[in-house]
């Protein structure tokens, strides 16, 4: 391996100045070629199997569950693999060749996966800690890491079949039999993942690791190593379970149980469990329509009355708003009878008051009478 002697980076330079020359032993540069190889190997996967699944016409939020979930089963299969038969080969000591190369392997891929997850936001941060966590348990030689690796790899192959079985429940079988026994076997796989992520996420794991590490930390004259294992170690546990399906499950089981469900519901128990929400441009259309008439039909319901005070204020206020029509409307009638009547008068008094003038005249000329 004369390729890593190379030092592409100051990253080699940097751990003999602080760590001296114990550490390193060409680690430096392995560590980055094999995070730029996983990157490659990542990249032609995801191409690879998108051609393959756009010939059978699958949906390209389907095409990113299925090239997400199948590549986390394949390196957890690895892993558990390098875990039985690569790491027994020196239970103890960390020393030899092909420990540093199990060890680079492993560790590269979860910091590979910070990168690539980075868009993801919260995501990263599990694989993050539980780099360090892997890298602390290196420096201190510490051999409980690979149990955690198992374990870990056992849960998350679990949960990546469970995913796959979700992501394709939708092709049809001939028979109706074939569908009842696929649904069933299902059904099986799910709950078996649930059993397993509680068991080893809530008393597995800290039985292996925080129990030995809490005594070690009372024994030890210099616990600062411990310390620092223990502080990753829980941090990303943390972080694990509130990426785990298993808060989901609590979460779906408390806010999804409604008539009408909220919109990050996904259907299903096991599709809000086990999937994540779409990010693609449709489903966020979709998304925005069905918003949109939920708001229509709150706003439609807050415009009736609620209860039954409420609806005789309502009536009354009805009411009274169409009496003070009915009378402005009775009033403008009237008002213009009474102008039309007034015309009419006027129309009729005139010829009256030129008789009375001439009346008038004649009675100043004496000639009243033969008017009359």
């Amino acid at each position: 391996m004369s390729f890593l002697e190379y030092e592409l980076t100051p990253i080699p330079r940097l751990l003999k100045n602080q760590f001296g020359s114990y550490y390193n032993n060409a680690l430096g540069n392995g560590i980055f070629w094999a995070v730029i190889l996983w990157s490659i190997f990542r990249l032609t996967y995801e191409n690879m199997i998108t051609l393959i699944l756009k010939r059978f016409l699958w949906p390209c939020y389907m095409r990113k569950r299925v090239i997400q979930s199948s590549w986390y089963l394949l390196f957890f299969v690895t892993n558990l693999y390098y875990c039985k038969y690569g790491f027994s080969d020196s239970p103890v000591v960390f020393s030899n060749e092909f420990i540093n190369w199990n060890f680079i392997y492993i560790s590269c891929f979860y910091l590979h996966t910070v990168i690539w997850e980075i868009r993801n936001s919260f995501l990263p941060l599990h694989y993050l800690f539980f780099t360090l966590y892997i890298f602390v348990s290196y420096l201190l030689r510490d051999t409980k890491i690979i149990s955690v690796m198992a374990a870990l790899s056992i849960v998350q192959i679990s949960v990546q079949i469970s995913r796959l079985s979700i992501i394709v429940k939708k092709r049809q079988f001939s028979t109706f039999k074939t569908k009842e026994l696929i649904n069933r076997l299902r059904l099986v796989i799910f709950y078996t993942t649930m059993a397993l992520l509680a068991f080893t996420y809530l008393i597995a794991l800290p039985f292996i690791v925080i129990i030995p590490l809490v005594d070690k930390i009372k024994e030890s004259y210099e616990p600062v190593g411990a310390l620092l294992m223990l502080a990753t170690f829980l941090v990303w546990l943390l972080v694990q379970i509130y990426n785990s399906p298993l808060k989901r499950l609590i979460y779906h089981l408390r806010n999804h149980r409604k008539e009408y469900p909220p919109i990050d519901c996904l259907g299903t128990l096991m599709e809000c469990t086990m999937l994540k929400q779409r990010d693609d441009f449709a489903y966020q259309l979709q998304m925005l329509k069905i918003e949109m008439k939920e708001r229509q039909a709150r706003m439609l319901v807050n415009r009736k009355p609620k209860k039954g005070a409420d609806m005789l204020f309502q009536t009354l206020k009805c009411m009274v708003a169409i009496n003070k029509k009915i009378k402005a409307k009775a009033q403008r009638k009237q008002q213009a009878l009474k102008d039309k009547l007034q015309e009419q008068l006027d129309e009729k008094s005139e010829p009256e008051l030129n008789r009375c003038l001439q009346a008038e005249d004649s009675i100043e000329n004496g000639s009243y009478k033969k008017i009359l």
